[in-house]
């Protein structure tokens, strides 16, 4: 498995187990698409070692929803931050 969806439509979250393109070292890659904001993404990084990539795919078995979650919610609270009032569409 590299890849694990979690939450509900409205507050999907992502997480892939992949590599840096530039570095070669092995990632998490958390996205997230926080409502009026384009898909946002933060990495864990673990090195381009054979012990960085053991410890991500370890970490990646290990990853719950509410993981998950942890990882994402400063997201979703800085994003809110940035748009504090819902446009019409999400007022429904």
């Amino acid at each position: 498995m590299f890849a694990k969806l979690f939450g509900p439509p409205e507050r999907q979250i992502l997480c892939v187990l992949d590599s840096d393109p530039e570095t070669a070292a092995s990632v998490i890659r958390v996205s997230v698409e926080p409502p009026g904001l384009g898909v946002c993404s933060i990495n864990l990084g673990y090195g381009d070692t054979e012990d960085g990539i053991a410890r991500a795919k370890q970490s990646f078995v290990e990853l719950d929803e509410a993981k998950a979650d942890s990882l994402a919610r400063p997201i979703f609270e800085m994003a809110a931050k940035l748009r504090p009032h819902p446009t019409t569409e999400e007022k429904g």
